[in-house]
């Protein structure tokens, strides 16, 4: 046994290549199978342990009419609710000339807590903790004063200026969208957190639930969905009860204020109208008749002089009393039209409605969700891709090894040894190499390979700071036993193929194969072209059939994974080639900082028309808007063109598959392909859209065309009309000129000379 364990170690050494090539190329294989594969657990377990750290709400409930305390009461009270929030959200805008549309949220200590990169939480009401993405964009530093403006600030806020003490990121907003909007063009540029007595609004507008139980569980698995679901249901019905409440109160609150509107008009008419009768009919009436009878009486001029002093005085007073009247009348038809639009909007009062939406209407935990399942997806075939060729490459080495050593084997045999004995001699050689590697690559793999994807996300989703990369023992268990067994397998089944021979046949070297026609010698004409070289390389392609079969398979999967790796580069570069050649035609848009009135749009058009070398310039409505179908959600570019006809010289709308083109809808949307392959949604199907952040409609899909950049929805201005209720307005231009230096300078200096004007609209 002595012999035989030494004679195994100098095997070891005497094959250190073939025993390092299968040990590298099993921890290669096991690593890439094994990491690769538990990527997306990994990518989930770090958004999960992130969520549980900062204690993301679980359901969010929205208010058309705001939500009350008794609400939030209600909403705790529930069973399976561990606790209920009430919030503040403002959408306001910020900055000098580019002002920025960000979102004001209340601070609330145990839910939705923000992660603190520099500086500290607010503890003021005149601080504020400032996205740090916002922060770094715009230029502004801890210690800076940061002043908001809009026209919903009146009775909602404080103060306008707040002084930022730190910066950092929110759960809620993890990757680099922050969402839609109510102000700007309705895209965000980051979030402000201040402490609740900075709000003033008279009721919250949003309220964020927590579940009981929730946080040991999953949020990405069905269970946690089902606990969700069955909280949602409460909520949705004790909403009517709540909603009846809220709009008999606002309602009542409207009224309290119109009637004191209105006893405040008719005491200040009631004033006016005796006013005026003291002035006609009064005191002015009266002093004159006595100045009249006693300026005929008397004589002397002092007394004269004083009659006339009381004239002066009186005909002053007049002229106050007039101008008192003549500035309280403006004030007075103010208050009528205030009072009359108040009376409108409170018998067009919409029925309070109640939304309760769940973590999946997060756009970016469902984003990061649907990144980790097309991680699984790759997980699928290319791992194992990997796995065969390196379990290939083991076998080949294998089967090779006891092939060259079959006259040893012979010997063992002749003297004696066990058929088994000698197997695991060779058993061991293949065992220890790919244990070793197999254990390692796992190790490795799935602590690496994780952790680099993770890392590569983090470029979009910048606010997730938790990376967890721990061991899958299933996964890794698989990866070592697959490898084990293939290797092994193939030391076991070479052997018994030579121990089926006696030992002296053993003993002496293998017979070479009978060599056979091939078919290409039955084609004289080529076969005799060829040299003998030629001719021996194509009888032994043939002869071993196992050898060839081994090559081109293991040259076939190796091949396959560089030209997936190239193909999936090539098709990333050539998206940009083929979404602006093919389907978009504009050279530059234009952002307008205010939606320019008819009159100055035509001027700037016509500026840019009459430049050398300008094609064209196509006025846009644009917004950030949130398409949902189902329970799929996504963010989308809203457009409206101004001109139809126009619209083909800048977009070409087509049919990916086929080609064919899609014609542009008087009635219903045009979505780009992805986004309705997000939303699980396609022609005919009605989806909803949400505008503004608050404000949803219904919309059908009328085509779906092709586009690679971006998720594009673009309706005619009527349907937008019908739809929304007003007209678009046009803040962007979209322009198309020759390509060149000398192009681009001259519509910048048109843009330059739009800027400058006083109220000038463009921004970028």
């Amino acid at each position: 046994m002595r012999v035989l364990t030494k004679d195994f170690f100098r095997v070891i050494g005497k094959n250190k290549g073939r025993f390092l090539s299968v040990f590298f190329i099993v921890l290669l294989g096991a690593g890439f199978f094994s990491g690769i594969r538990v990527s997306r657990r990994d990518m989930l377990l770090s958004a999960e342990e992130y969520y549980d750290g900062t204690r993301l709400m679980d359901l969010r409930v929205l208010g058309t009419l705001g939500l009350t305390q008794q609400d939030v009461l209600d909403i705790a009270a529930l069973e399976g609710v561990e606790a209920a929030y009430g919030g503040y959200t403002l959408d306001v805008l910020c900055g000098g000339e580019e002002q920025e549309a960000v979102r004001l949220i209340a601070y609330q200590d145990g839910v939705n807590l923000p992660t603190v990169t520099q500086g500290r939480l607010p503890q003021e009401p005149d601080e504020c903790f400032v996205d740090a993405a916002f922060l770094e964009q715009n230029g502004y530093q801890v210690g800076d004063t940061l002043s908001v403006s809009g026209e919903a600030l009146d009775g909602s806020l404080a103060q306008r200026t707040f002084c930022i003490v730190g910066a950092g990121m929110l759960p809620y907003y993890m990757d680099l969208s922050r969402g839609t909007g109510s102000v700007g063009s309705g895209a965000l540029s980051g979030f402000v957190l201040l402490l609740p007595q900075a709000f003033t609004l008279e009721a919250y507008t949003e309220v964020y639930v927590l579940l009981e139980g929730a946080l040991p569980l999953d949020s990405f698995a069905a269970e946690y969905e089902e606990m969700a679901q069955a909280v949602r249901r409460q909520i949705e019905a004790i909403a009517g009860e709540a909603c009846e409440r809220r709009q008999s109160d606002v309602m009542a609150k409207a009224q309290e204020e119109i009637d004191a509107w209105e006893s405040l008009l008719e005491e200040a008419s009631a004033g006016q109208k005796a006013v005026r009768a003291e002035i006609d009919e009064g005191e002015w009436q009266l002093a004159q008749a006595e100045i009249d009878e006693k300026r005929a009486q008397l004589q002397e001029p002092a007394q004269q002089q004083q009659l006339d002093g009381k004239k002066q005085a009186l005909a002053q007073a007049q002229e106050e009393l007039l101008r008192a009247d003549e500035e309280s009348a403006p004030q007075l038809a103010e208050a009528r039209e205030e009072i009359a639009r108040a009376r409108q909007a409170l018998e067009t009062l919409k029925s309070a409605q109640w939304y309760v939406l769940g973590r999946d209407a997060i756009a970016s935990y469902v984003a990061y969700q649907n990144d980790a399942q097309r991680i699984a997806k790759l997980s699928q075939l290319l791992p194992v891709i990997f796995f065969l060729v390196a379990a290939l490459v083991s076998l080949t080495a294998m089967t090779r090894m006891v092939e060259e050593q079959r006259e040893q084997i012979g010997i063992l045999k002749a003297l004696g040894c066990a058929d088994r004995t000698i197997v695991a001699r060779y058993l061991g050689f293949a065992l220890l190499p790919t244990a070793a590697g197999a254990v390692l690559g796992v190790l490795a793999g799935e602590k690496c390979l994780p952790y680099a994807i993770l890392r590569t996300y983090s470029m979009l989703y910048t606010g997730l700071p938790v990376r967890r990369t721990p061991l899958d023992m299933r996964e890794g268990a698989v990866a070592v036993l697959a490898s084990v067994c293939c290797t092994c397998a193939a030391a076991v089944l070479a052997c018994y193929q030579i121990f089926r021979a006696c030992p002296a046949q053993i003993m002496r070297p293998e017979a070479p194969k009978n060599g056979k026609r091939v078919l290409l010698e039955r084609i004289p004409w080529l076969w005799s072209r060829l040299r003998f070289t030629q001719k021996a390389t194509v009888r032994n392609m043939f002869r071993y059939k196992k050898r060839l079969v081994m090559t081109v398979v293991g040259v076939a999967g190796c091949m396959g994974l560089v030209l997936v790796g190239l193909g999936l580069h090539d098709s990333i570069a050539q998206v940009c080639d083929r979404q602006f050649s093919a389907l978009t035609h504009y050279q530059a848009a234009v952002t307008l900082a205010a939606p320019y009135e008819a009159q100055e749009r035509e001027v700037l058009l016509a500026a840019l028309d009459g430049q050398d070398g300008a094609v064209g310039a196509l006025a846009f409505c644009e917004k950030t808007v949130t398409l949902s179908y189902k329970d799929a959600v996504q963010d989308a570019t809203l457009k409206v063109p101004q001109s139809e006809e126009a619209l083909e010289r800048f977009f070409t709308f087509r049919d990916r598959k086929t080609q064919a083109a899609v014609r542009f809808p008087q009635d219903g949307a045009l979505l780009s392909e992805k986004a309705a392959l997000l939303l699980g949604a396609g022609v005919g199907d009605t989806i909803q859209l949400t505008v503004d952040g608050s404000r949803s409609v219904s919309v059908r899909i009328a085509g779906v065309f092709e586009n690679y950049i971006g998720h594009l929805l673009f309706l005619a201005p009527q349907t937008y009309e019908a739809l929304l209720g007003a007209q678009p307005e046009y803040n962007q231009l979209l322009l198309r000129y020759a390509d060149g230096s000398d192009a681009f300078e001259r519509a910048g200096r048109v843009f330059a000379r739009a800027r400058s004007r006083p109220g000038g609209c463009v921004r970028q």
